[in-house]
């Protein structure tokens, strides 16, 4: 048994450690609350470059990697209108959201989404909600780089995405959430067709 190894912020066996921080804010205007919040992480752990030599593992290369990546985000969260006061989230709700990736190892290194949620659609159904939302995703421009110079092609950017749904609660314990998505420029590459997606989401509790 050894002993006086202290304390050690990378336990034995692990690669490093990933540390986050965030600061919050949370307001309340004429009994409308809000939530604000910005933070980021630092992650010691050992990670591939986004952008490799050519080509990998052939010919005695090895994977290039890199030490000490980041990023950071920033959220906003109101409520607008008060609704018919049944619940909190009564009423129209505001969600804004911000993130910065590692350009250094990560594909996607940045996101931005705005949502749009109303509580209470109709007085008899004071807990069903509809929402509309925008996302803008951005391939890392160094992994996009990369990838044109390993596969050829189109070099990738943006990907966008508009999202309508609608959710309710049929029975106790059941939440159905059905919606529609339409992407533009899947993958973030403007050569390929735009896409109309469905889909449900489904949430129960026992």
């Amino acid at each position: 048994m050894s002993v006086g190894g202290g304390l050690r912020p990378a336990p034995a066996g692990t690669v490093g450690t990933l540390t986050p921080l965030e600061l919050g804010w949370e307001p309340s205007f004429e009994g409308r609350n809000g939530h604000y919040a910005i933070g980021g992480w630092y992650s010691s752990a050992p990670r591939a470059d986004a952008m490799q030599p050519l080509p990998i593992h052939a010919g005695g290369s090895t994977a290039l990697l890199r030490t000490g990546a980041y990023g950071g985000w920033a959220s906003a969260q109101q409520q607008l209108t008060g609704g018919s006061g049944s619940s909190d989230a009564s009423g129209l709700r505001a969600q804004l959201a911000f993130a910065q990736g590692d350009r250094r190892t990560g594909d996607i290194d940045q996101m931005v989404s705005l949502q749009l949620i109303q509580t209470g659609t109709v007085r008899s159904r004071p807990d069903d909600r509809i929402g509309f939302g925008l996302a803008s995703t951005r391939v890392n421009p160094r992994a996009a780089a990369f990838q044109q110079r390993r596969d050829g092609g189109a070099l990738a950017a943006r990907e966008h995405v508009a999202e309508l749904f609608y959710g309710w609660q049929p029975a106790r314990g059941l939440d159905l959430q059905p919606g529609v998505q339409y992407v533009r420029h899947p993958g973030g590459l403007a050569s390929r067709k735009d896409a109309v997606v469905l889909g449900i989401k489904a949430d129960v509790r026992l």
